[in-house]
């Protein structure tokens, strides 16, 4: 005995979820990502400036 959607309201409602869940899951993706790629940025730009920094004061 095969279980099938008898309504297709049902299949098109599940449809809809699944391709929001999908839209939702690939915001929160992005996000994560550019939070995480502008966290890295922000570090390599303080840690550059520090070397920068000290390369400068040890010169003097």
């Amino acid at each position: 005995m095969v279980w099938r959607c008898t309504s297709p309201i049902t299949s098109y409602w599940l449809l809809a979820t699944s391709y929001w869940l999908l839209a939702i899951g690939y915001l929160l993706l992005v996000t994560c990502y550019w939070l995480f790629v502008i966290r890295y940025s922000l570090f390599v730009i303080r840690y550059s400036l520090f070397v920068f920094c000290f390369l400068f004061f040890a010169s003097n």
